[in-house]
């Protein structure tokens, strides 16, 4: 077997292997989105016209911050991998992207409680708040029981 068929079939089993676990976890990862929407829908109890103009906010929203949150990970991930090898001019670079980053994701949730405001009442943003950090906590809890921690 010649070296470009030996790494074709490596890069195959290596997607047959993989591909599974991926998809599981997506399957997860939609799994909780559905919990969660559930979850808030049942606790914000909104009137038909409030969800019609809350949903696609949220949404946009999660999606905004789903991208900012890949973003910062991704960029501290690759560019601190081994901390103790940075440079002080590289650590002070590093430091203010994730600044950046940070205000970037603050800007975003000053506009999203903006648009939320004309959705929905000031009460049911505090709920959501509320509820989501309540979600998120009931869902840590159920990951450490899980792994018997």
């Amino acid at each position: 077997m010649n070296y470009l068929n030996k790494l074709l079939l490596t890069l195959v089993l290596g997607v047959v292997l993989v591909s599974p676990k991926l998809q599981a976890q997506e399957e997860g990862r939609d799994r909780i989105k559905s919990l969660k929407i559930a979850f808030i829908s049942e606790k914000l109890a909104l009137t038909p016209k409030e969800a019609e103009k809350f949903w696609p906010i949220y949404n946009e929203h999660e999606d905004t911050a789903d991208l900012l949150r890949q973003k910062e990970r991704k960029y501290f991930g690759k560019n601190s991998a081994d901390a103790a090898t940075l440079s002080d001019a590289q650590a002070s670079q590093l430091l203010k992207e994730l600044e950046a980053m940070h205000e970037e994701r603050y800007k975003s949730g000053k506009v999203y409680v903006q648009k939320l405001k004309t959705a929905i009442p000031e009460k049911k943003i505090i709920l959501l708040l509320k509820t989501e950090e309540n979600f998120k906590r009931k869902l840590i809890q159920q990951f450490r029981l899980r792994r018997g921690n």
